[in-house]
């Protein structure tokens, strides 16, 4: 058998066509984070596939495998583009390198390379990175103002410098969920008028609908399948909804919940990786309630506003079991 990697089914008869699937799933979204946050998406996504590329032809290379051949199945591509669209505009280059260093060497290559992963790539160096800076994963644009040009974009990111009329603090917010995680930890009715409207900011909707719009034309053209994500939304809504219901003052609405973070683009596109995840039908069906019962408690009760990917990495821990009894 020849496995892709994330996300997707497990009998393709050419994994580079159905890496280029998922690409063209992903370009709406692409696009769209653009739009909401400025030049720096896209510097994000062509240093990683730059760097996943350079890094995964060296590992091939000291490991004596074909460089060509291999990437040419485009799952590097994959993994680098869904590490980068994680990670925030803001960020210096070196954030990139070395998640995307992480994400290649240990988290593929250290296991035996494509099919042989425990864990997840992308999710793996965006939790490398989320744990060790950050500070640098917490730099999203403020929606509210004016964002860097291509160029300043640039400068920042490579060079740590921004225009003399501009400061980082300026132009720098917090996200919607980072938002109401502080609320929560201190007093709901304290948060300021800022960033209330940030967290009823309608660009984070519209862009949770392009990663849904990706995600049903991968479902329905068979490149992954249903199971997974649909019980992983249906569970999360369900809990979200329930705690809503117990305090609508203070708890975040289902709709909020689903609709800001990476709760949708990680259902169709994160936890679909069939190295990852469980092979069978009632094996991705328990997956999901599962990731979705995570998401919610560290959304709820830990220090990290989204919690998809320590999720995600938590699940692929639990697959063989699962796997062994579905």
């Amino acid at each position: 058998m020849h496995y892709t990697s994330a996300p997707y089914l497990t009998q393709p008869t050419n994994t580079g066509h159905l890496m280029l699937q998922v690409l063209l799933a992903l370009i709406p979204g692409t696009f769209v984070m653009t739009w909401i946050f400025g030049y720096g998406i896209l510097i994000n996504i062509m240093l990683a596939i730059i760097s996943a590329l350079a890094i995964e032809a060296c590992v091939l290379a000291i490991r004596k495998k074909p460089v060509l051949n291999t990437l040419k199945d485009n799952s590097a591509i994959v993994s680098a583009v869904l590490l980068a669209l994680s990670i925030p505009p803001l960020a210096p280059w070196w954030i990139i390198v070395i998640g995307i260093l992480f994400a290649m060497v240990v988290a593929k290559h250290l296991y035996g390379g494509l099919g042989f992963n425990i864990f997840n790539p992308a999710m793996t160096g965006y939790a490398v990175l989320m744990i060790s800076f950050p500070l640098q994963m917490t730099l999203w644009p403020d929606l509210n103002r004016p964002l860097l040009s291509f160029n300043d974009s640039f400068s920042w990111q490579f060079f740590h410098q921004l225009p003399a009329t501009v400061s980082l603090d300026a132009i720098t917010s917090a996200t919607p969920l980072d938002a109401l995680n502080t609320a929560k930890r201190v007093n709901f009715s304290n948060i300021g008028a800022k960033d209330m409207t940030l967290i009823n900011n309608y660009c984070w909707w519209i862009l949770s609908s392009t990663w849904l719009i990706g995600g049903c034309w991968l479902t329905y053209t068979r490149i992954l399948a249903w199971q997974l994500p649909i019980s992983f939304l249906c569970s999360f809504t369900m809990l979200t909804g329930i705690y809503w219901l117990i305090n609508p003052a203070v708890h975040a609405s289902p709709l909020f919940s689903l609709l800001h973070g990476s709760v949708i683009m990680a259902a169709f596109f994160i936890l679909t990786d069939p190295v990852t995840a469980p092979q069978m039908p009632k094996g991705k069906v328990i997956s999901g309630i599962l990731v979705a019962i995570l998401v919610f408690v560290i959304r709820n009760w830990a220090g990290y506003p989204d919690g998809v990917a320590f999720a995600v990495l938590l699940m692929n821990l639990a697959v063989p079991v699962i796997d062994r009894y579905t």
